[in-house]
Order: C-alpha cells, then structure tokens, then sequence
C-alpha cells in the first residue's frame, strides 16, 4: 500500500490485489503509514506521485500476473517495495532488501503503534494507564 498525498487529511492509497493496482480513497483509515519523502521536499513529492502514477500502470502490475513470483514476492507489500527501491535508485541509492526494509521502516513503526494499541486498552479497561517506566512513553 502506497499513499499518494493530496492534503493533510486526504491521500489516495494505491496498494495491488489480486485485481491489480487499485487507488482507494476510503477503506484504510485504521492503516499505519510510513513516511519516506519529507513533507518540507515539495518537489520531491511531486516527483513521487509521478512516477507512482506511472509505475502503476506497468503492465509487471496486472491482475493476471498477481500470483507471479518476483524479488519481493507477489504481494502488495512487494509492489510498494518495488516502488520504493524505484524512486531510491533515481536518487542514486542502493535497494533495501526485504528484511532492510521491515527492520529499519516497519518493526520500528508497528513497536510505537502496539503501545499506543496497549494504552488504549488499558484506558478501556481500566479507565486510566499509569506508565511505569521512560519506555511506557
């Protein structure tokens, strides 16, 4: 799943299926999103959902070709990687490999969203959260 910005409240999401590349409005509003191009990079923004608008449409992202096996597999996860290695090496950067990728993006994302996950439902049940440590913050 990509996220292609339009304001700050609004994005279109681009994430591929066995129906191919679709672009949702609604539907992700309970996803966790990575940012990887700095708000402040304006051109770099634009230059992002160029080439994201095109690199949907490479024929690689097809709904017949879903079930092929590729260097960061078939999965919605392999086409946002894909595109992400994409616009790195426009930059003159080397590809993240899979495990570079969740290790250095996702795992440190999803840490922060199971504590907040945690305090919420200690707020449920209990009606309040005491934080015992610097590491409960």
């Amino acid at each position: 799943m990509l996220v292609q910005q339009w304001s700050v409240c609004l994005g279109l999401v681009y994430n591929y299926t066995l129906s191919g590349v679709r672009r949702d409005v609604c539907g992700w509003e309970q996803c966790v999103c990575i940012q990887l191009c700095p708000p402040w990079r304006h051109e770099l923004r634009v230059l992002w959902d160029r080439e994201l608008e095109q690199f949907s449409a490479l024929p690689e992202w097809v709904s017949e070709r879903f079930d092929e096996e590729r260097e960061f597999g078939s999965s919605c996860y392999g086409f946002a990687l894909t595109f992400i290695n994409h616009m790195r090496s426009l930059d003159g950067k080397a590809s993240l490999s899979r495990d570079q990728f969740t290790g250095s993006h996702i795992l440190p994302r999803m840490k922060t969203v199971s504590l907040y996950i945690n305090i919420y439902h200690a707020i449920l049940q209990h009606g309040f959260y005491i934080a015992n440590t610097d590491h409960d913050m």
